[in-house]
């Protein structure tokens, strides 16, 4: 797994993804978050947690991330002003998270490799 994007779901096991991208440098980690979404809590002590032990992020509102923001950094927290039910549809956001995903090169490799099918 090189990256975990979390749309308005940070509610428990925070534990567990802190693991993840403290084991896993390389890898991309998003948690985008809403005032109401039921997850505002948990990222904020999260950031906090983070913040205290002098562990670097980046954090933003969702509307002002810029996809060069998006691509340099490998911890990303994004409050956004949308409601739960429509962060993924609104603002172009898992567009964007895609067009500045480390998968792209992963996407490339596999497009020039041919299936078995394909012969």
């Amino acid at each position: 797994i090189q990256e975990v994007w979390l749309f308005d779901a940070l509610y428990a096991r925070t534990d567990k993804f802190v693991k993840w991208f403290t084991d896993n440098k390389h890898s991309r980690f998003i948690d985008l978050y809403t005032e109401h979404g039921g997850t505002k809590d948990e990222t904020e002590r999260l950031m906090a947690d983070l913040k205290r032990k002098s562990v670097p992020f980046f954090f933003s509102k969702e509307k002002d991330a810029t996809p060069d923001q998006l691509t340099k950094n490998h911890l990303i927290f994004l409050f956004s002003d949308n409601p739960h039910d429509v962060v993924m549809q609104n603002n172009n956001t898992f567009l964007n998270f895609l067009q500045t995903s480390q998968l792209n090169s992963f996407e490339t490799q596999t497009a020039n490799t041919k299936s078995p099918r394909q012969n």
